[in-house]
């Protein structure tokens, strides 16, 4: 199915592929995978080879630009609590919404990749096992992102240390 986004063609192909096949047991088990960035901003959005879902764009929006930023180490994301408390970092976090529809967010910071599963069929141990795959699947391009951003961050603050600036 066309889809608008800035991913590779490789990479919407392996992401379908892996919703067909998580869904080959079970029904439209897995909706949707999301990938954004930690700030909320979408980048694709696959559905498998089936036909696209029944859900609003004001869902997928609302999952794509607030939900996958709150696991994140933002100031308002959870991932900023736990470092207090020295427990790491957040890897995945799942989320219920309406009963029906279970949020599994894959944190790969500066991505943010969500699973949308039917919460009463979606089988949530296959999904997690199929987090290896999309995190090299996915590593060239967050790869790529971060060091963007790190440059980004150098360059703001004159080439010093990120959050030192120069006087």
């Amino acid at each position: 199915m066309p889809q608008l986004s800035i991913l590779h063609q490789s990479i919407l192909s392996a992401l379908d592929s892996l919703i067909d096949r998580l869904n080959s047991t079970r029904e439209q088990s897995v909706i949707a995978i999301l990938v954004g960035t930690t700030d909320g901003i979408g980048l694709a959005r696959c559905y498998g080879t089936a036909a696209q879902p029944n859900l609003s764009e004001e869902i997928l929006s609302s999952v794509e630009t607030i939900w996958s930023t709150l696991p994140s180490n933002s100031p308002q994301g959870a991932g900023n609590l736990l470092h207090a408390l020295r427990m790491g970092t957040i890897q995945s976090s799942i989320a219920f919404y309406n009963d029906d529809l279970a949020m599994i967010h894959l944190h790969l910071f500066p991505l943010m990749v969500t699973v949308l599963a039917n919460g009463n069929l979606a089988n949530m141990g296959a999904i997690r096992a199929n987090f290896e795959a999309i995190r090299n699947l996915l590593e060239p391009l967050r790869r790529e992102l971060e060091n963007n951003l790190h440059q980004q961050q150098q360059t703001a603050y004159g080439g010093g240390p990120v959050g030192v600036m120069k006087v």
